[in-house]
């Protein structure tokens, strides 16, 4: 369902209804930006064992606060069915679902409370977020180097005029964070020169070596579903390895201290006894 729904966010109305009448998708097409509002289908119980039907985190439409069940074996039939039109849309229109994985990447970049600050739903967010927004507004700035709450609205509305774009574009053009991306960038491709480059001498260490792959696969994981497999709460996903992100700039900070001073002991060392310092090693 999150393949289906990145490959269709970006569709214009008119190539939903291309898509359609070519008979490549069904009218599931038309609930591309919210693939839970497509039609259920219920003939699907007899694929199930009736013990599992019964019971009711599977068997039953709704929780018992009223909320949709979101578990209900219809689901999982209805996710099958939008897997195959996904793989339809990328055989036949593959820029739809590159346009969609853009969208989703700029998403993912973002501040996590972008997610709440974009959201239709307005009741709670109305009570609570201008509460915290002057301070959160800082926190994009000095933290993330958000150009939204650097340039603030004259920036959106200014872009929004060169590109000729709605200002929500704009908005969201201008809400991942420069240090955020960078941030990730650095992380990753330092942690795979740590363990393929200086592997031997990781290796020794074998709880560091251990850690930093552990962290490296968690931030490229979750980065791969963030943007490939889902579009809406992208943020939020990023937002629980983010801490890892920040602890891979830590070990590079630590290491890069400790080489230094190791440097300056080779030195101070070699000049006490008047040794050539690439003959002392150092424990």
């Amino acid at each position: 369902m999150g393949f289906f729904k990145v490959a269709t966010y970006a569709m214009t109305d008119a190539e939903r209804q291309e898509l359609f009448d070519a008979g490549i998708v069904s009218e599931n097409i038309f609930h591309g930006k919210d693939p839970f509002q497509s039609e259920l289908d219920f003939s699907g119980a007899d694929a199930y064992p009736a013990s599992v039907v019964a019971l009711p985190i599977v068997g039953d439409m709704h929780k018992r606060n009223g909320a949709t069940n979101f578990n209900h074996y219809a689901y999982i039939d209805l996710s099958q069915e939008l897997m195959g039109e996904f793989k339809s849309i990328v055989a036949h229109k593959p820029s739809a679902y590159i346009k969609g994985t853009v969208v989703a990447g700029i998403i993912y970049f973002a501040p996590a409370s972008n997610y709440f600050v974009g959201s239709e739903n307005q009741d709670t967010l109305d009570k609570n977020y201008p509460i915290v927004q002057k301070y959160n507004r800082w926190f994009d700035r000095i933290v993330y180097w958000q150009p939204l709450a650097l340039g603030g609205d004259s920036l959106k509305m200014y872009v929004a005029n060169r590109l000729d774009v709605k200002p929500t574009e704009a908005w969201r053009l201008l809400s991942p964070g420069i240090l955020l991306i960078a941030m990730h960038i650095f992380s990753v491709f330092y942690a795979l020169g740590l363990l393929f480059l200086n592997r031997k001498s990781l290796q020794q260490n074998r709880a560091l070596y251990l850690t930093v792959s552990f962290l490296m696969l968690n931030i490229l994981y979750v980065t791969a579903v963030g943007i490939l497999a889902e579009l809406g709460e992208n943020q939020r996903h990023r937002f629980m390895v983010e801490p890892m992100v920040w602890i891979l700039l830590a070990v590079f900070v630590n290491r890069a201290i400790l080489k230094k001073n190791t440097k300056v002991k080779q030195v101070e060392i070699s000049e006490k006894h008047g040794t050539d310092r690439n003959e002392i090693v150092i424990k």
